[in-house]
């Protein structure tokens, strides 16, 4: 009797572990991808695409980003545990610009039975702004839910007139929104 449930122990203590490694065999890979995009490798991130992109990628246009962050947003393992759904938000700086933008990644990973490798299946992300168009079609989902990419980090008009300036320089008050705003002439004295 012991020794059955001594058996019936060390089996359920393996089946765990068995879980947890496959689950530290994809955040490998994932990470491995990841840091690949995020240091600009495209080359070695091609490694993790099933099926290989066709065409090959413009190499140049790709060596001309820079990308400033890769921070995943959302991650679900489907039930079947050899899917995986990802959500990416990648900032980069296009080729000769010094504004930085985003896109949210849509991604689809799948466990290949064959290599026993998670593989990544929606392709590189899609860049805007490359020379020649490579990689311009974006991904439909995005962080402003329509073309891919975030709105730039710059200042809009309408938020300029958010604080109204008191004939005090030192005085702030918040205005009301149905009020126009009136500033005064420039140069500032």
């Amino acid at each position: 009797m012991v020794k059955d449930t001594f058996l019936l122990v060390m089996f359920l203590l393996m089946s765990a572990c068995s879980h947890d490694y496959e689950l530290m065999k994809m955040e490998e890979q994932v990470s491995g991808y990841g840091a690949a995009i995020r240091w600009n490798l495209f080359k070695k991130a091609v490694g993790y695409l099933d099926p290989a992109p066709s065409p090959s990628p413009d190499w140049q246009s790709l060596a001309e980003i820079k990308v400033t962050s890769y921070t995943p947003q959302f991650r679900e393992l489907l039930p079947s545990g050899k899917v995986m759904m990802q959500s990416v938000e990648i900032r980069y700086l296009p080729p000769g610009s010094v504004v930085e933008k985003s896109l949210l990644d849509q991604q689809r990973w799948h466990l290949d039975e064959g290599s026993e490798r998670w593989v990544l299946e929606t392709g590189l992300p899609r860049f805007r702004g490359l020379a020649g168009g490579a990689q311009d079609p974006i991904s439909p989902l995005s962080l402003d839910g329509r073309s891919g990419l975030a709105p730039d980090r710059r200042l809009s008009a309408p938020l300029w007139g958010m604080v109204a300036r008191n004939p005090e320089p030192s005085v702030q008050r918040a205005r009301d929104p149905a009020t126009p705003v009136a500033y005064p002439p420039y140069p500032m004295a």
